[in-house]
């Protein structure tokens, strides 16, 4: 009988295979690192202070793939610090991320006045110091609260970029499909034109819609407000069952959509939160779709109209970042809409716009 010898090489170690999630957010991180200008080509610096710089440079950071970006290279050049340098950058930790002093003065004067447990809150919230952001954003870096969209899931972390990995999934289960869009409400547009002042909707109506309306309306008087008359016939009984009508509305009223999705009243983006949600995610402004829900819900949230947000599976990690930047990337549908009328202070650009004034300069 044959005798076996015994292997003395050592077994082959495979390593284990890296979770959905590490790979999303390493693919995230490689195409955040041209968006992040601390990451760009530059002299060598010693590690402490490189260290130093990107904590800087992360807690500075908006865009979350420019952000996975910093906070992967941060974490590079910690492991490369030998332990005198992690003692002077844990000091540099201390010393220089405090809270806010002014805010944490006013915050504590205003519960000395009202110890409510409001303003305990408040002064908690002012005491924290801004290192612990840092540290979050070390640890969860591409994770954010979903609560810009609904507020039953406030404090519900999920990942900016998981609707990324939807995609991904959905290309390889079925491998034909190249186009990923939803069909999405606009739950503040009705809102939004109701609370429209005259002089905000002067210049959003262009005049041979004017006459269309009016006629619709039988109204001869050119003096009335052009939103009163819009209002007017939007409160007809079932006014997108009247085909002269609703053809009437149709140009106007995807034309005021497009601008309430591309106007910004504040930073974080356009009022609507589904827009901001899908915006915030990489999507595209793709198209305005005229009664594409007549249910009693839709009418009411948006007068029947609903909204197509394209993700290409290249560009949701660039559109991401020019979002959080102020600009509400969008397509040349979205921009024939906007592109006859004047349109109200406070837009945001599209990146159309931005490469046409470039072009310009040039």
């Amino acid at each position: 009988m044959a005798s076996v010898t015994p292997s003395t090489a050592s077994p082959t170690i495979m390593p284990e295979p890296r979770s959905w999630i590490e790979r999303l957010w390493s693919s995230v991180a490689d195409r955040g690192r041209s968006y992040a200008k601390v990451l760009q080509p530059e002299v060598t610096k010693v590690p402490l202070d490189r260290a130093r710089e990107l904590a800087t440079a992360l807690l500075s950071e908006r865009g979350e793939a420019s952000g996975a970006a910093i906070a992967r290279e941060l974490h590079t050049a910690l492991r490369a610090l030998g332990p005198t340098d992690q003692v002077s950058f844990y000091r540099f930790l201390v010393q220089n991320f405090l809270p806010a002093e002014d805010q944490l003065r006013a915050a504590a004067e205003a519960y000395l006045a009202e110890p409510t447990p409001e303003r305990a809150t408040q002064l908690a919230q002012a005491a924290e110091p801004t290192r612990q952001e840092l540290l979050r954003r070390m640890n969860t870096a591409i994770f954010y609260s979903i609560s810009n969209c609904q507020d039953g899931l406030r404090g519900v972390s999920f990942g900016n970029f998981l609707i990324k990995q939807v995609v991904e999934e959905l290309k390889a289960e079925l491998p034909r499909v190249v186009h990923f869009s939803t069909l999405s409400p606009v739950p503040g547009f009705r809102r939004w034109l109701n609370g429209l002042a005259v002089g905000d909707a002067a210049d959003l109506l262009l005049e041979d819609e004017l006459s269309a309306l009016r006629l619709a309306a039988n109204e001869t008087v050119p003096e009335m407000n052009p939103i009163a008359l819009v209002r007017g016939l939007l409160e007809t009984e079932h006014w997108w069952e009247d085909a002269a009508l609703a053809d009437a509305l149709r140009e106007p009223l995807t034309r005021l959509c497009a601008s309430y999705l591309t106007t910004s009243a504040e930073s974080r983006g356009p009022a609507d939160p589904v827009a901001r949600f899908h915006l915030g995610n990489g999507a595209r402004l793709e198209r305005v779709n005229w009664l594409g829900n007549v249910a009693p819900r839709g009418i009411n949230e948006s007068y029947g109209i609903m909204v197509n947000y394209l993700y290409d599976p290249e560009q949701i990690e660039a559109n991401h970042e020019a979002f959080v930047r102020g600009t509400i990337v969008r397509s040349a549908a979205v921009d024939a809409l906007l592109g006859t009328p004047a349109r109200p202070a406070g837009r945001v650009k599209s990146q159309s716009e931005k490469r046409t004034r470039r072009s310009r300069k040039r």
